[in-house]
């Protein structure tokens, strides 16, 4: 059942949820991109791993492992689960910093791991086995049957990217998967380009595996493995529910939002529960009524797939203006963008005592300028971090003529 918890009613937006195949990309560059994209398995606030503002690739934020894990049981479990049909890839991957000094020849540990739990508790895990005594690590692949892995060297202080690769191929019975551990090495501070140093593949036959409907992923490692610190998480496949979608909103004359169908008039705590053909709950749409254009904040607790609640802040448009219309007042470019943001008002003078506001995904104003140039530009570190941003068009009374989001790389 999914619980909608409505903290602020002041617009009309719609929601909407459907599987679709995405690459998804978890950069470690503030706590909260642990926080906000995983849980522990018994906690929705995860613990395992700390947080270092820095020693990162590239200088950026990373997580810390611990020194030693449980087997299978000290994870990490990532707030979307997957989907699996015949013929989907589903790739996992995370940098780690090799140093052989941690390594504790007494206690197996390993510096990754991956696992896929199955909705039929069929489970199948990724992962690397440091040799003792040595730099060599073993690539393996595991499914209630282990097999000798592939062996590669690595270089003390240096940064690697473990990738796991899910390929469920049905084949005469139905039941072939395959299933690859591969390591990249991408120099001292991870930023160089990937060399692929050894791949351990494995063909798999699991009707279990083969068939499941969903997977939950979890990630581990430890520093008594050779890891000293992990980053950049990414992983790319088909989501059982995707979060959040921006679409045209629409004012209309009360103050209430209607839910499946249901209206209510008074902020509050509510909850529905339709089932689409995804197996997504209470995820068709939400709609929200307000005469005031502004930030909505929506909370969303998925009970039956991912058991920690995903914040959702969605921002609208008024009544037909949209990307497309803000595209034909304004031009942004970049977008995405890295390091500047620029704009072209074209007849300005039209725009006479309109504003340029920059909101980031909690609602707060980051940038804000009146227009009287035909030209203007934004220096991205004014934002802040990097992530989604919304531009908004003000007219001189105040309304919302036109938005846009920002991508900032």
């Amino acid at each position: 059942m999914q619980r909608i918890l409505l903290l602020l009613l002041l617009v009309f937006t719609s929601l909407a949820v459907e599987a679709q195949s995405t690459i998804s990309q978890v950069n470690f560059n503030s706590s909260s991109d642990l926080t906000n994209n995983f849980s522990d398995r018994s906690n929705a606030v995860p613990t395992l791993f700390t947080y270092s503002t820095v020693n990162g690739v590239g200088n950026s934020g990373a997580l810390v492992p611990p020194n030693t894990v449980s087997w299978g049981n000290d994870v990490i479990v990532y707030n979307k689960s997957y989907s699996s049909s015949t013929q989907d890839t589903l790739k996992l991957s995370i940098a780690f910093k090799y140093k052989r000094a941690n390594v504790n020849p007494n206690d197996f540990q390993r510096p990754v791991a991956f696992f896929l739990r199955s909705s039929n508790n069929r489970d199948i895990s990724f992962y690397l086995n440091i040799i003792p005594h040595t730099n060599n690590v073993e690539l393996a692949v595991t499914s209630y049957n282990y097999a000798q892995g592939t062996v590669i060297p690595l270089q003390d202080n240096n940064w690697y990217t473990v990738e796991a690769v899910f390929i469920p191929r049905g084949g005469n019975f139905g039941d072939e998967v395959f299933a690859a551990t591969r390591v990249y090495h991408i120099g001292e501070n991870g930023t160089a380009a990937p060399k692929l140093l050894g791949a351990h593949k494995a063909q798999i036959y699991d009707i279990g595996l083969a068939t499941t409907e969903k997977f939950d992923i979890q990630l581990s490692g430890a520093k008594w493995g050779g890891a000293e610190y992990l980053d950049n998480f990414s992983i790319s496949g088909k989501e059982r529910c995707l979060t959040e979608r921006f679409e045209e909103g629409r004012i209309v004359q009360n103050q209430c939002f209607e839910l499946n169908g249901q209206q209510y008039c008074e902020p509050g705590q509510f909850t529905q529960s339709t089932v689409d053909e995804n197996g997504c709950v209470n995820l068709t749409h939400i709609t929200l009524y307000k005469t005031y254009v502004d930030t909505t904040y929506v909370t969303v607790t998925d009970t039956t797939y991912v058991t920690v609640t995903d914040t959702l802040v969605i921002n609208t448009t008024v009544t037909g203006i949209d990307d497309e219309a803000m595209s034909n007042i304004v031009k942004v470019f970049p977008n995405p963008a890295h390091d500047a943001v620029h704009f072209d008002f074209g007849e300005y003078k039209t725009l006479a005592n309109h504003k340029l506001v920059i909101y980031d995904m909690t609602g707060q104003v980051k940038y804000e300028a009146v227009i009287n140039s035909k030209s203007g530009s934004v220096e991205l570190h004014q934002l802040g971090a990097k992530g989604t941003y919304i531009i908004r068009l003000i007219n001189a009374e105040g309304k919302q003529i036109a938005t846009k989001k920002l991508i900032v790389r």
